[in-house]
């Protein structure tokens, strides 16, 4: 009980910390980058962002949100937008180290150029993340969490344009979202 009330209080206190800007960017947090970098979410500001959060022990919703990526990320060419991010966010604070998430970055061909990677510094990071998102996640087992899969669409200053909330949903409100 306890545990589900701290839970409850993390959550009221990243909504109303969440609640004062518009921007995703002003929710703070540390995350570090494939890199090893003490960085932000912001790590992309002043281009628009397709972020989502992951884990890379994942057996199926994630390696499916990647390929969802990959279409957006085609989408996005195929109308000359070719300077589109994308933030990839671990919620699993005890298994994606910077260094493993570098390695899954090179197995699954993703330029790091336009493809961020980011391990959060403590749980209450990845969590503040993830309630700004919309994304609810559980850990169910030693590698393994239930999750919510969202895609949303920010634009230059970290402001949500669109978004997904399943997988196999239509592209077009992200693909559209930044005609706004």
């Amino acid at each position: 009980m306890a545990l589900v009330c701290k839970l409850f209080l993390l959550f009221i206190f990243s909504v109303l910390t969440y609640s004062g800007s518009t921007s995703l960017y002003g929710i703070g947090g540390k995350w570090r980058t494939t890199e090893n970098r003490l960085t932000n979410v912001a790590i992309s500001k002043g281009y628009p962002v397709v972020i989502v959060m992951i884990y890379t022990s994942c057996p199926h919703a994630c390696p499916m949100t990647i390929a969802k990526l990959k279409q957006i990320e085609s989408a996005f060419h195929k109308k000359g937008i070719d300077e589109i991010n994308f933030v990839l966010a671990s919620f699993d604070f005890e298994g994606d180290k910077p260094e493993k998430l570098k390695e899954f970055q090179r197995a699954q061909k993703l330029d790091p150029v336009y493809w961020h990677f980011l391990a959060p510094e403590s749980e209450g990071d990845a969590r503040s993340l993830a309630v700004a998102l919309g994304i609810s996640y559980k850990k169910i087992s030693k590698s393994d969490f239930s999750h919510s899969n969202v895609i949303t669409l920010l634009d230059k200053e970290g402001n949500i344009l669109a978004k997904i909330d399943q997988l196999n949903a239509d592209i077009k409100p992200i693909i559209d979202g930044l005609k706004k």
